[in-house]
């Protein structure tokens, strides 16, 4: 019997979004007294809100709604049919697929059917976790014409935010299953499993423009509804406090200069340049670096390092070498989400990674995951990749 050794944090970072099969549910009293309303709020704000819950409880639903105000299209490169075989299957497999189909069915998300175009579908299975099903959209990406929107400065929503007595935090249940299909998209969306073919008729994990979809939703709804009267209403200031300024903080001052300008200087990042990430493993650590390459040079915008767990180590080469890729993309999704970027590792066998049929249940997991992200994976010999080789031998 063979027992896989996993690491959760890489588990974590290679989440695949899925319908939840039980939700937890909250009633409004345990809500006020975990959340401690009664400090925040006086009694008629209290009531109010409960006013507000109650004739809004519709929308607080573990189904995934529809918008009407937008539809994700996909639009090819080439014309020409992608058809492919069902991955295959045991017979438990099966039975489980058969189980996630019918409930998919039932909550509109999908629709059986027929199509020139045709995706494998596989069961996704995780240690400790329910089993899902996954479309491999590998092939399709690699002829789909690819839309770009960069994220929104975090440093700027922060700055707006930062007077505000009050903050507002709202989560789509299964944000990406909330923006229906165009007949094309579904059509090229089309999927297929060893007892039938299914037509998806919401937004599925795996498409590569679906973050870019997801994105324009969020800015047209937040940006012309909520975030233009909340930045003119927030147009005070905290009033300044004087600054005393004694011998540390004039050394500390020249400390800073000195450091500003000597190598590595961090760059600002330009989201109308392709990034680079640079990634590397070995028996101790993972190394990741972002940057940029502007008139013929590299400049770095991040550094990131860990260490290796006890279950990592025992991972083949390949699969810390993707480890240490899942780790980067996990920590700067918010700069790569919607970007085109270019992945550099001196581990050759990762630029046939979407070309990989069934493998390693790990390391079909994990290329699934990366579905999302627009990216192009490079060689670079280890001689020349020695940014992320450093980082990754730091204990």
């Amino acid at each position: 019997m063979v027992v896989e050794e996993v690491s959760d944090g890489i588990e974590g970072d290679a989440e695949i979004p899925y319908p939840d099969k039980q939700c937890t549910k909250f009633d409004y009293h345990e809500i006020l007294r975990e959340s401690q309303l009664q400090l925040k709020l006086s009694p008629s704000q209290i009531d109010e809100l409960k006013q507000v819950i109650t004739k809004n409880k519709d929308v607080f639903s573990p189904d995934p709604g529809t918008t009407h105000l937008m539809r994700m299209n996909i639009e090819l490169i080439s014309d020409k049919p992608i058809k492919t075989k069902p991955y295959r299957m045991s017979p438990r497999q099966i039975n489980i697929l058969r189980e996630e189909i019918k409930r998919l069915l039932e909550l509109g998300l999908i629709e059986i059917g027929q199509s020139d175009f045709t995706s494998p579908l596989i069961l996704v299975e995780s240690p400790n976790k329910d089993p899902h099903p996954c479309v491999d959209y590998r092939r399709l990406n690699e002829i789909t014409r690819a839309e770009f929107s960069p994220l929104p400065n975090m440093e700027e929503i922060v700055e707006k935010v930062s007077a505000s007595p009050y903050v507002t935090v709202m989560d789509l249940s299964k944000g990406y299953f909330q923006i229906p299909l165009t007949p094309r998209a579904q059509r090229y969306a089309a999927f297929v499993t060893p007892f039938g073919t299914y037509i998806p008729k919401k937004m599925m994990f795996g498409l590569v423009c679906a973050p870019y979809y997801f994105c324009k939703l969020m800015a047209q709804v937040l940006g012309s509804t909520i975030a233009s009267p909340l930045t003119d209403a927030l147009k005070w200031k905290i009033k300044k406090e004087k600054i005393t300024w004694d011998e540390k903080c004039e050394k500390a001052f020249e400390e800073l200069k000195v450091k500003l300008v000597s190598q590595p200087i961090l760059f600002a990042p330009d989201f109308s340049t392709d990034f680079i990430l640079q990634t590397d493993a070995s028996e101790v650590g993972a190394g990741v670096v972002l940057s940029q390459r502007i008139e013929g040079e590299e400049h770095p915008i991040v550094f990131l390092s860990k260490k290796i767990s006890k279950a990592e180590r025992n991972y083949s080469t390949m699969e810390r070498e993707l480890a240490a890729i899942i780790f980067g993309l996990k920590l700067l999704k918010h700069y790569l989400d919607g970007q085109k970027f270019i992945i550099e590792t001196n581990h050759n066998p990762l630029r046939y990674l979407n070309r990989m049929g069934s493998t390693s249940p790990r390391l079909q997991r994990w290329a699934l995951s990366l579905q999302p992200f627009n990216f192009e994976i490079k060689h670079k010999p280890g001689r020349l990749h020695g940014n992320a080789d450093g980082l990754n031998r730091l204990e």
